[in-house]
């Protein structure tokens, strides 16, 4: 028994107007991973799907944010200018029983694949941006007040 295999690249867009025709005439809206298997078919099994393509931002609903998971974290670094010994450092091994770490600034992104985790964080920082000005401009106004 043979079965057809589904694949993203099988997706055919079909635009809405004219102008959507226009628009995208040199390159027309297509996955950007082709060879994502969609489903297998049996001969006689069909499929009919008319899909809706909607852009939003993560802040309105998770379902728009492509970061899985996205974690900073700071590990503080502590320096002596001399050596600890004798009843300082059994006081000082008592205060700090997890040790001594090196100042690591980590930033972890995990992408789900639709947009880099590079790009994704160079994104997140001229948002990050665009709302300093935004902030700025409005304690501006505020102090003119």
């Amino acid at each position: 028994m043979a079965e057809y295999r589904f694949y993203a690249r099988d997706l055919v867009w079909i635009p809405f107007s004219e102008r959507q025709k226009q628009k995208f005439i040199n390159d027309p809206p297509h996955p950007v991973h082709p060879d994502i298997l969609i489903t297998k078919l049996r001969p006689g099994q069909e499929i009919e799907l008319y899909g809706y393509l909607e852009k939003g931002l993560g802040k309105t609903h998770a379902k728009w944010s492509p970061v899985a998971t996205a974690v900073y974290r700071l590990e503080p670094e502590f320096v002596f200018n001399t050596p600890i010994k004798g009843e300082e450092a059994k006081e000082l091994k008592e205060l700090c029983p997890m040790g001594v770490f090196d100042i690591e600034e980590t930033i972890s992104i995990e992408s789900t694949c639709s947009i880099p985790a590079p790009k994704l964080f160079k994104m997140a920082v001229e948002v990050l941006k665009e709302k300093a000005v935004t902030f700025r401009e409005i304690i501006r106004t505020k102090q003119l007040e």
